[in-house]
């Protein structure tokens, strides 16, 4: 079960053609051999979605993913809706080359930035939960459907943040991540060895069951989703849960090919449709959990992502020219200085027009929550209701 709970597992899909070569000059980088290298090639169109095996079609052209020289394009399965890389091989070394650059890496950045603030604030929940939707889910659960004593199993727990917000939480929690450089690093800040797991690690100390399983923006990293969900149920007990989060493709415009991370950090991207078929392959239930308009606008992001990054990582694992100039000082002020000016213009041009609320409102988060349970049964009941904090 811990090898189907690893990100980096091996992604060949039986009956992937040739298509684009990676450069030679590429191959052996980042843990990636010849053979990998050969095996990765992007697939034409035909090849199976993930999650319910339908012959896919290609929607985008060849482009350098997250690693230069790794290329990919963009396939969707017409039944489910689901896109994905053509591309499902994940080099080794990856998640241990953006750890080591979190700090500049745009987008994992941010989590080195919650591992800082959750050890200084008095409730790091609440912190997180007000931050991102992602941690609101998990506060929502934790408060409404968990037992007192409760064991959660944060899988993909990167910086460690929310294993450290749910044990202050009173929570006993186990974060799992397949990088021992960020699981180190999660060890020395929050000084709890026991804490904090490899997935190796994990193997041989797994609790007997878990009450609920963290997997937070975890499903679109792995190229056997069903496999990993699957192993992820075997931890449960009685009532417990699978929380998932992805980022939501259907709350994307229908023009965007990829507005999410590129392959091969993310390989996946799912909709409503794409999380009910994965929840077939792996024979279990799915329900989405509600999420309040009020809750959706107050943690939209200020500046809505417009494209996709140029790749963030050189084939030896370093930061691309890309990120060394965001990160330079004059795009960092010119950033600022941007933001500032449309905040400023959002004051001064207010519109005195109002919005009728509208009763049928579809609200679209841009994180799609999941809950999954075994097929005999469905989650368990919430608790009595806490006043939000």
């Amino acid at each position: 079960m811990d090898q189907a709970l690893r990100p980096g597992g091996d992604g060949e899909r039986p009956g992937a053609g040739p298509a684009t070569t990676v450069p030679a000059s590429r191959v052996g980088t980042l843990g990636e051999s010849r053979a990998a290298t050969e095996r990765g090639r992007p697939a034409p169109s035909g090849a199976p979605c993930p999650t319910c095996g339908t012959a896919s079609d290609r929607v985008s052209g060849d482009f350098d993913g997250y690693i230069e020289g790794y290329q990919v394009c963009v396939l969707e399965c017409p039944r489910c809706l689901l896109r994905f890389s053509s591309r499902l091989d994940v080099p080794g070394g990856l998640y241990d080359a953006i750890y080591r650059h979190t700090e500049m890496l745009p987008g994992y950045d941010r989590y080195a930035g919650y591992a800082a603030a959750v050890s200084r604030h008095p409730q790091p929940l609440d912190l997180l939960a007000s931050c991102e939707l992602p941690y609101w889910y998990v506060r929502d659960h934790v408060r409404h459907r968990l037992r007192a004593g409760a064991t959660v199993v944060d899988f993909g727990c990167g910086e460690g943040h929310l294993t450290y917000a749910l044990r202050q939480a009173g929570i006993t929690c186990y974060g799992v991540d397949i990088s021992g450089t960020t699981i180190e690093r999660a060890r020395r800040r929050f000084g709890h060895d026991d804490w904090f797991l490899t997935s190796e690690e994990f193997a041989d100390r797994r609790p007997a069951t878990a009450d609920l399983v963290v997997a937070l923006e975890l499903i679109e990293h792995v190229p056997q989703p069903a496999r990993v969900l699957a192993g992820a149920l075997e931890l449960l007990g009685p009532d417990g849960c699978v929380l998932a989060t992805t980022p939501n493709r259907d709350a994307s415009p229908a023009h965007a090919v990829w507005d999410t991370d590129l392959p091969p950090v993310h390989l996946l991207w799912f909709g409503v449709r794409a999380m009910r078929e994965l929840a077939a392959a792996a024979h279990c239930e799915v329900t989405f959990p509600a999420v309040p308009g009020r809750v959706i606008d107050a943690l939209r992001p200020a500046v809505q992502r417009r494209g996709t990054w140029p790749p963030l990582l050189t084939a030896s694992g370093e930061p691309s020219l890309a990120v060394r100039r965001a990160r330079s000082l004059p795009w960092r002020f010119r950033r600022r200085a941007a933001r500032s000016l449309a905040w400023m213009s959002e004051v001064i041009d207010r519109s005195p027009l109002r919005e009728i609320p509208d009763v049928r409102r579809s609200y679209r988060p841009a994180t799609l929550g999941a809950c999954f349970t075994p097929r005999s049964r469905r989650p368990a009941p919430p608790r009595a209701p806490q006043p939000e904090a």
